[in-house]
């Protein structure tokens, strides 16, 4: 079997020509690498209400929400980038693929949203090419969980409650 090193594009023409038969052909361009990706198109994490970014978590760069993951063939550095819009304005993100939150959440509070989906891409360190087909995408989903963080309050100081001698427990009082 005859080896040779050219192009796909050299390959192909010689092939269709018949110049060639049980030919080994591949890539020759020894400078090309392949760009990172993701793996997993959609992660998602959960988030306690209440946690303030910055406070004792790790280095103090916010709570930890979640991990993400790119696979680089190369063993290439890599960079993740929020998109914008609301992911950035409430989450960060390393360039180990760790996402913290930026600001607090309150489940309770009616102008901040319970639950986000943004974006995150990935590309080589240092790439700051715009360009879609050099970047890969992953959707992240974050639930802001309920705590119970708000105190009854009760309409008076005195509470007075009565019920049957018998009454079967559980009762509705």
């Amino acid at each position: 079997m005859s080896k040779m090193r050219a192009t796909a594009a050299t390959a192909v023409l010689f092939l269709s020509l018949g110049c060639i038969t049980n030919a080994q052909y591949g890539y020759t361009d020894d400078d090309f690498n392949e760009l990172p990706f993701f793996r997993v198109a959609l992660y998602g994490f959960q988030i306690n209400e209440r946690l303030p970014p910055g406070v004792p978590e790790g280095d103090g760069t916010g709570w930890f929400v979640g991990q993400i993951n790119s696979t680089d063939f190369e063993g290439d550095p890599v960079e993740y980038r929020i998109s914008a819009g609301i992911g950035f304005q409430y989450f960060t993100v390393d360039n180990n693929g760790t996402i913290r939150n930026r600001r607090p959440f309150d489940y309770d509070n009616p102008l901040i949203p319970n639950s986000f989906e943004f974006e995150i891409f990935v590309a080589p360190l240092g790439d700051t090419a715009t360009d879609p087909t050099r970047l890969d995408y992953t959707r992240i989903r974050v639930f802001v969980l309920d705590t119970n963080d708000n105190a009854p309050i009760f309409v008076s100081d005195n509470v007075s409650i009565s019920t049957a001698e018998n009454a079967v427990v559980p009762a509705v009082l």
